[in-house]
């Protein structure tokens, strides 16, 4: 499975093409704004959620990344279905129920962006709430339901994220494919631009440490203690996932409130 894309008159069409082979084991990398990697959503997402948005992200980023000028605009995005199936790795049968699902969430859910800097006028915004998905649609071209498209359109502050240059942080989309919890892509996107930032500066740290409100805000979490959020979350939905990505121990110091992350060398 391949895809086809064009982009013209602000509007990005992605086609199902079955003779083009892609690599599936080349590592594909999105360029993710921090201000979305540290935003919160309004309502909890469902995993397929934040790999639906990983993926519009990725391929929006395909077409205006090299661009010269910025894109101040909203894109209206045409795709197949049968790509976010492929991309997204849905195997039910209620796949096409799931996928309306993830395009439905997107769409009522409101991301809350803090301390976003605006990258033309530079303004500091202290707080802004967008949706990512406006307009959803889903058409049938033919009765055979194989080419149904979504269409819809993405904000223009996704968009331009997608191009900026700055303030952002690689990720491995490939990998956050493979997760199979919201927590485990929310805590790898969180710990990898941390651990990025402080290469940036020249400051490698092998020790991380994240306050129990930190965690609470990342996995949503209304836990009391730290030791519980820890259990119940971290230790039992996220430790394993990335740690087969970003190998790292933890150690919990309850007086403090702390989780630390030690980084370890991949075998």
């Amino acid at each position: 499975m391949g895809t086809e894309s064009k982009f013209e008159n602000n509007t990005l069409t992605i086609r199902y093409v079955e003779d083009i082979a892609e690599d599936r084991k080349k590592i594909i990398k999105i360029y993710k704004e921090n201000s979305f990697i540290f935003a919160r959503v309004i309502k909890n997402l469902k995993n397929i959620d934040l790999k639906l948005f990983n993926v519009l992200y990725y391929y929006i980023q395909k077409e205006v990344r090299q661009n010269e000028e910025p894109p101040l605009f909203d894109i209206k995005l045409t795709i197949e279905q049968r790509v976010l199936k492929e991309k997204l790795g849905l195997t039910s049968k209620e796949w096409k129920r799931d996928l309306i699902g993830a395009v439905k969430r997107l769409h009522s859910k409101n991301i809350e962006l803090k301390d976003y800097r605006h990258p033309i006028s530079g303004d500091l915004i202290k707080w802004a709430e967008i949706n990512v998905i406006g307009s959803p649609k889903l058409i049938k071209p033919n009765k055979t339901g194989r080419n149904d498209i979504f269409v819809f359109t993405i904000s223009d502050i996704v968009v331009i994220s997608t191009w900026r240059k700055i303030r952002y942080t690689h990720l491995d989309l490939s990998s956050i494919m493979n997760f199979t919890s919201i927590h485990s892509i929310k805590f790898y996107e969180y710990l990898t631009a941390i651990i990025q930032y402080y290469k940036s500066q020249n400051n490698f740290k092998n020790e991380i440490d994240f306050s129990f409100l930190e965690l609470k805000e990342i996995f949503e979490s209304n836990e009391k203690y730290l030791s519980n959020l820890v259990t119940k979350t971290f230790k039992k939905k996220v430790y394993e996932e990335v740690n087969s990505v970003i190998p790292f121990e933890y150690e919990i110091f309850s007086r403090d409130k702390i989780l630390t992350v030690r980084l370890r060398d991949k075998k």
